[in-house]
């Protein structure tokens, strides 16, 4: 994890320093090993170096190429450098060094415009091209690193982060109202817009060309979904699997500073842990520099302390245990305050105390179990479902009943929460009326809409984020798109046999408790969010006339709210509160950024970090 920023003025001004210098300091979380600039007249690249793996510790950026033609400034991490190596010598492509940012500045100038194509790891980069005057940018194939930018015509700004573009003057703050809707509607669909008009994301698997005829976007060839795998048995398929995923886990192990995993009593993070164990005890270095950390809920229906428990003592690994707390209002708008961005939701908040501890504990890099519900999890059911359907109905009733399921796929409703004058004004069922219905279904296309639509990279940039506040870089194994494009190829045997993960937990046979590896169903946290929303406020947090209430219904959210505690109450689980959240957090967040209140401190994060020794009971 790293942190970039720049400045490319396409009128050819000279780059004004002090506000460069403004963009990088305002993460210097993210470079605790060093802030550099260069500027070269019109164009300013900035970087904020934390050096993160053995081979950073000789890389300095902005790094300039031999001929002075090609400066990069790079967040990332490169996994398949021995084969990008080859491919480059083979290119003819003299390597100074074997450092990540070598590699992608090379691949630039060998392959151009196809370089990203080739490149597997995370990654956002801008490489100014002094010869043609122009700006190249990419993120990665997932967007696990985030890309911002601006432009005007004028100049073009890109960050890390979306506040750091805020400290140039000629970035207005103001509201975009189109986007305000989304959030409040909990359907986010628009993968480049912010909260924030005129401020944009690089959509992931896409690169875009900067020069002073303007900016031109596209999407490079990311996960190929269209490869067939065929074994003969099982235990070929499982073989093939743990050799990717070993692969994966350690690639991501490469560090120069502690190395924490985030451990869970469920089967992807045991899993991730279990092999990242296997390859300690097999040569690979850093044994005595990794732990774990974990959330328990005493007496609470979510705690998984009994598994984590088992999986802790079976490999005797170091173990650090919080008990998490609903964090006061004021935290979520310090969040706010400071990086200008949506305040996460407590789901995802909760992880901040892990973090401070891991921090605390030397580690620089957080091993997660993120990705496998998303590719591993079958669609048995589904197509259950479509083949008692084709049985039922004759061949002749089919196109029309497809025309009737996308017809109601593609007409949404409003919910009875947002404003109607508001959502016409922001044509919000306009906005909403594209966003992909396959997600649950288990499908190859379903997947994929999962992994590229905007809830997902609303989630990965919000853990970037605040892992980046702590000097911590999140790394998900499960990610890898050597995995990814792996699982798209199975057949749904290996997917949902008896069990959902049918070849994860074949595959990590032995690597950690069965206990875990077996297991059927996972916890579930929403008892966070209310007790959070009620120690907020509970309906209370919906008083007519609060700012943002010309966005939605009040009454209708004090309705929403007091079902939704009904049920909790009741033990009934049929309540949804992310719309409550969505709406409350977008209202908290409009207050603190565009309106002045009472000073209100950061918040300290609540005590209750138990550390504990390997094989210790929890």
């Amino acid at each position: 994890m790293s942190g970039i920023a720049g400045i490319f003025n396409l009128d050819a001004r000279p780059v004004d320093r002090a506000v460069l210098l403004r963009m990088t300091s305002a993460v210097s979380y993210r470079g605790p090993d060093g802030i550099r600039h260069s500027i070269d007249n019109q164009i300013g690249l900035g970087h904020c170096m934390m050096r993160n793996t053995p081979e950073s510790l000789h890389e300095a950026q902005p790094l300039w190429d031999e001929t002075g033609g090609f400066c990069l400034v790079m967040d990332g991490r490169i996994d398949n450098r021995e084969e990008l190596g080859h491919a480059l010598q083979s290119a003819g492509t003299v390597l100074r060094d074997d450092t990540d940012a070598e590699l992608v500045l090379k691949a630039y100038t060998a392959w151009g415009e196809d370089s990203p194509r080739r490149i597997v790891g995370d990654f956002a980069y801008a490489i100014w091209d002094k010869r043609d005057r122009r700006l190249f940018c990419a993120r990665d194939h997932l967007g696990i690193k985030p890309f911002y930018y601006f432009t005007n015509g004028h100049v073009f700004l890109w960050a890390s982060e979306l506040h750091q573009l805020l400290q140039h003057p000629v970035v207005p703050r103001r509201l975009n109202e189109g986007m305000v809707a989304e959030y409040v509607a909990s359907d986010l669909v628009d993968l480049e817009e912010t909260l924030f008009q005129g401020i944009y994301r690089l959509a992931p698997a896409h690169y875009s060309v900067v020069s002073s005829r303007g900016v031109r976007k596209a999407r490079y060839t990311g996960v190929d979904p269209g490869r067939t795998i065929r074994y003969r048995n099982d235990a070929q398929y499982a073989e093939h699997f743990l050799h990717l995923l070993k692969e994966a886990v350690r690639c991501r192990l490469r560090s120069s500073a502690g190395v924490g995993a985030l451990l869970s009593g469920g089967l992807d993070s045991t899993s991730v842990v279990g092999v990242a164990h296997h390859l300690f005890c097999n040569g690979t270095p850093g044994r005595d520099r990794f732990e774990t950390f974990s959330l328990v809920f005493p007496g609470e229906a979510c705690d998984e302390s009994n598994y984590i428990g088992e999986t802790v003592r079976t490999l005797s690994l170091k173990s650090t245990l919080v008990c998490p707390e609903p964090m006061p209002r004021s935290y979520y708008l310090d969040i706010a305050r400071r990086t200008l961005d949506f305040p996460g939701a407590p789901n995802s908040v909760m992880l901040d105390p892990l973090l401070q501890a891991a921090a605390q504990r030397s580690c620089r890099t957080m091993l997660t179990g993120l990705g496998g519900d998303e590719w591993l999890t079958g669609a048995e059911g589904w197509n259950r479902f479509r083949i008692a359907v084709r049985r039922l109905l004759p061949d002749s009733f089919l196109p029309p009943v497809r025309a009737a399921l996308r017809a109601v796929r593609r007409a949404p409703r409003l919910p009875a929460w947002v404003d109607s004058s508001f959502a016409g004004r922001v044509r919000l069922l306009e906005r909403i009326a594209g966003r992909p219905r396959c997600q649950s279904c288990g499908c190859t296309r379903g997947k994929l809409r999962t992994a590229y639509d905007a809830w997902h990279t609303f989630a990965i940039e919000a853990m970037d984020r605040s892992a980046a506040s702590f000097g911590i870089e999140c790394r998900h194994p499960l990610y890898d798109q050597r995995i990814i494009e792996f699982a798209l190829s199975l057949p749904q045997s290996q997917l949902s046999r008896g069990h959902t993960k049918f070849i994860l937990r074949q595959a990590t046979r032995g690597l950690y408790p069965d206990a875990i590896r077996l297991r059927s169903g996972k916890a579930e946290f929403s008892s966070l969010t209310f007790r959070t929303l009620q120690s907020h406020g509970g309906a209370s947090l919906f008083p007519s006339g609060a700012i943002g209430s010309g966005w939605f219904r009040d009454d209708v959210m004090r309705r929403l709210y007091r079902s939704a505690a009904r049920s909790i109450a009741s033990g009934d689980e049929d309540y949804d509160l992310w719309p409550i959240w969505m709406t409350y957090a977008t209202n908290l967040w409009c207050s603190a950024v565009f309106y002045a209140g009472a000073p209100l401190g950061c918040e300290t994060i609540p005590a209750g970090v138990v550390h504990c020794a390997a094989g210790q009971e929890l």
